[in-house]
């Protein structure tokens, strides 16, 4: 008796042919190689090239009449009362209106100025967690830095990004991040699950209930009321006017500031002009432009008077060359 066999698909595959030769292989990875042969050989050139244009882009069928220097806002009014506080701990008596307003507030904002007096008037503590929460709650993108001279002029220090501001000081002072990382672990912890509004924006911005009680929670790990711990480190802890016992932390002054976060301070600074003339404008446009740091601050006879975004005078002075 015969059998059926049982049939199965047939499966064709149908496939271009390699190709073998050395050509081929060279063919898939010649344009890299040209490009990488390019770069080395003409990377003197290129580079002063790129020096030239950068050193004469004012000089470049610039429209002067367009060009203004984009001055960074400042923070507000509101938000400068909030700064102030901070020093102190006036806002933790205000429940989370503090934070309310903190969040609301300058929402154009590009940075915060900070006044550090003679030394008396910020410490490490409240500048590191100061810097965390611009981050998360405000992106602004720059803190500047001043100290206010006898004559009543603020003095530039500097300008830094705030998370170089908590990460230089991290460094320095490890109990600062430590302090920070278990009061923001322990608030978040503490949340219901599925709460509404959720702790944490998709922007990264903590509603600011949480904020307030993360700050108060980190402050307060830094606090040894009784003084027991401090008297083994003096030189690390404070006492602050009208609290109880010390806190972990050291003041801030020019030179500490330097000294702490120097490696992230930005300090290009130029005059400005004295009048509205075009070769005025010219020589303080050739300045800014002339520097290496993202923000120039600007000066008057030495005393702050604004900061630039250097960043965003290259971009308005490559849309205006013709």
């Amino acid at each position: 008796m015969l059998q059926t066999a049982t049939q199965q698909p047939l499966k064709v595959e149908i496939t271009a042919p390699r190709d073998t030769s050395w050509l081929g292989a060279f063919a898939a990875y010649a344009w890299p190689i040209v490009v990488l042969l390019a770069l080395a050989l003409f990377r003197k050139s290129i580079a002063s090239f790129l020096e030239t244009v950068s050193r004469r882009a004012t000089e470049i069928g610039v429209g002067w009449a367009s060009i203004k220097l984009p001055e960074a806002m400042q923070a507000q009014t509101l938000q400068t009362n909030v700064i102030r506080e901070l020093q102190t701990d006036q806002w933790m008596e205000s429940s989370s209106t503090w934070f309310q307003a903190f969040a609301s507030s300058a929402a154009n904002s590009e940075y915060a100025l900070l006044n550090l007096g003679d030394g008396d008037q910020w410490i490490t503590s409240r500048l590191f967690i100061f810097a965390v929460m611009l981050q998360r709650m405000k992106s602004l993108k720059a803190i500047v830095f001043t100290k206010l001279e006898a004559s009543g002029t603020p003095r530039f220090i500097g300008c830094a990004a705030p998370e170089g501001v908590r990460w230089a000081l991290a460094a320095a002072q490890p109990w600062l991040e430590t302090a920070f990382a278990g009061a923001y672990s322990d608030v978040l912890a503490a949340q219901v699950p599925n709460l509404a509004p959720p702790p944490v924006t998709i922007s990264g911005t903590l509603e600011p209930f949480l904020a307030q009680q993360i700050v108060i929670n980190y402050i307060s790990r830094l606090r040894d009321f009784v003084g027991a711990v401090a008297a083994l480190d003096p030189q690390n802890w404070i006492a602050l006017e009208g609290r109880p016992g010390k806190e972990h932390a050291t003041w801030l002054s020019d030179s500490s500031l330097l000294q702490l976060i120097g490696v992230h301070l930005w300090r290009d600074a130029v005059e400005k002009r004295t009048d509205d003339s075009e070769a005025q404008k010219k020589s303080e446009v050739r300045r800014v432009v002339g520097k290496s740091s993202p923000y120039v601050a600007l000066l008057s006879n030495g005393s702050y008077q604004a900061l630039v975004n250097r960043i965003g005078l290259l971009a308005e002075i490559g849309e205006s060359v013709v």
